[in-house]
């Protein structure tokens, strides 16, 4: 018996079956593609995406390149605990007011395992010229990047400014934020602190006071001395001689 009549009897169910599954797979990438397009953000506990772009502000940050897998994730060869990365232009107002708060957490709490990074999508070299005019002004010391083309900004789908990634030392996603509301820094420090395992209680240092409208921890009054009745002591009475 020639084995050809079996092949040709199982044919239609075969490519019945061959038709079915490609369906599915198209049907499946479709669905996966939509979701793709769909998505605006990196969420939380996912995998932050690795990158290497120039520093513009070179000579204040002392490194040219700066790559976040150096300081993050299983390869890191300059291990910090939580990175806070903000996508920032020169058109956009709530982040130049960000800008000083960032330099002044990282100046705060850069000892103590933070790493603050800027980067800016500005493209015109007028607009770059005026980013490193922001870097002047507010003395930013921490690494401000050039992602001219956005290619970075594009893989953490940034779509509104500001919009400011956490990023703990296993290179997850801790958090998302966008936007510079009137809470925006208070909330910011709170999850610094929770990143770095600090204290949220503690008093707000008096360099980030400004930018939380809070006022830095004042002086404890003295104690007050008490007699032994339980009774505090009276002042002394002024004599005659000192009026």
């Amino acid at each position: 018996m020639e084995a050809e009549p079996i092949l040709r009897y199982h044919c239609p169910m075969i490519q019945t079956r061959l038709g079915l599954t490609t369906l599915g797979f198209l049907l499946s990438l479709q669905l996966s593609t939509q979701a793709w397009a769909d998505k605006t953000q990196l969420d939380p506990g996912e995998d932050a995406l690795p990158f290497r772009i120039p520093v513009l502000n070179a000579d204040r940050a002392k490194q040219s390149v700066f790559a976040l897998e150096d300081v993050v994730g299983p390869d890191a060869t300059n291990r910090k605990k939580f990175v806070v990365m903000s996508f920032f232009a020169t058109y956009c107002e709530p982040c130049k007011r960000e800008l000083p708060y960032l330099a002044a957490l990282q100046t705060e709490y850069g000892d103590k395992g933070l790493q603050v990074v800027s980067v800016s999508i500005d493209k015109d070299e007028e607009k770059l010229k005026e980013a490193l005019g922001l870097v002047e002004q507010h003395n930013l010391t921490h690494p401000v990047l050039k992602d001219r083309f956005q290619v970075v900004a594009k893989r953490y789908y940034v779509t509104n400014l500001p919009c400011l990634y956490m990023i703990d030392t296993n290179m997850k996603v801790a958090k998302v934020a966008v936007g510079y509301g009137d809470n925006a820094s208070k909330e910011i420090l709170a999850d610094v602190r929770i990143g770095l395992g600090l204290p949220e209680n503690d008093p707000v240092p008096a360099s980030l006071a400004k930018f939380i409208n809070t006022k830095p921890e004042a002086v404890a009054p003295p104690v007050e001395q008490k007699t032994k009745k339980g009774k505090a002591p009276k002042a002394p009475k002024k004599s005659a001689q000192n009026g």
